[in-house]
């Protein structure tokens, strides 16, 4: 399962406008938009970070602490 959110920390959910397919030796990814969540759709991306166990990101996205300096900046610009 994928969670997205947006550059400030909104929770975001894909609306598919082709749908994945899955036949018996190929599988074919969907196409999607990423939309505004409900708000109980999924954590807020400061507490998700609590169980982030690795990331795989370039600086300033590649710690808990990297993303939510970057949040803080976004949120008060």
């Amino acid at each position: 399962m994928w969670l997205f959110w947006s550059d400030r920390g909104q929770l975001l959910e894909p609306q598919f406008t082709v749908p994945n397919k899955r036949g018996f030796f190929v599988v074919r990814n969907g196409t999607y938009n990423l939309v505004p969540a409900e708000a109980d759709h999924h954590a807020i991306l400061t507490e998700a970070l609590e169980e982030v166990l690795t990331f795989e990101s370039p600086a300033p996205f590649n710690s808990a602490q990297g993303v939510r300096s970057y949040l803080e900046s976004r949120n008060t610009a």
